[in-house]
């Protein structure tokens, strides 16, 4: 077994392995421990998916062949349910097809056993930075989703402020436009008065 190469942020990386396989999840375990990445392990499918209810993983390793429901069937729902966490298939040389087929079908990557445990630091370190890469793009949408809503609200309350404004000063004018009518017509009348007084005297 190599030494891995680099070390990853332990609070930035967690994998899910997931076989039935005990020495299998031993050697994974250990390895991606000493490459700082946590690694939660899991008998089964069923397993897997408790876990994925209680804990944020950035990456998923799975064996193809598994009792009860096989790696293929895990790796649909996964894709279906988190399509954000990448999956990666653990196969034997027999199911070489199957996990090739199942890359087309949403895997992100596959690797053989018995490993190659550089190429499988590898596979599993690209599979985190990818998982990285949409959590931050996620993230960045919702930043500005927020951004855009709260733009919007202001523009909105300046619109409101604008037309209460405007409807005060439309009713400000008509009301002198009214004063200034009234007080016309006071004077004509007023001037007509005069005029017919004076004609009296």
């Amino acid at each position: 077994m190599s030494t891995p190469h680099h070390k990853t942020d332990p609070a930035a990386a967690r994998l899910l392995a997931v076989d039935d396989e005990t020495e299998i999840l031993h050697v994974v375990k250990l390895f991606m421990k000493d490459a700082g990445i946590n690694v939660s392990c899991a008998k089964n499918a069923e397993i897997a998916y408790r876990l994925l209810k209680e804990e944020r993983f950035d990456a998923i390793i799975t064996d193809v062949r598994m009792p009860d429901e096989d790696g293929i069937s895990f790796l649909a729902r996964v894709h279906r349910e988190y399509p954000e966490v990448p999956v990666i298939l653990m196969t034997g040389h027999a199911q070489l097809q199957m996990a090739l087929d199942a890359i087309k079908n949403g895997a992100f990557d596959f690797i053989q056993k018995p490993f190659d445990f550089e190429l499988l630091e590898k596979v599993i370190g690209r599979a985190i930075a990818f998982s990285n890469l949409q959590r931050a793009e996620k993230s960045r949408r919702s930043e500005l989703e927020k951004t855009l809503a709260a733009r919007t609200a202001e523009l909105e309350d300046t619109r409101v402020k604008l037309d209460f404004a405007n409807a005060r000063m439309l009713k400000a004018v008509s009301a002198k436009n009214e004063s200034d009518n009234r007080t016309r017509a006071e004077n004509d009348s007023s001037g007509t008065v005069c005029k017919i007084f004076s004609r009296i005297v």
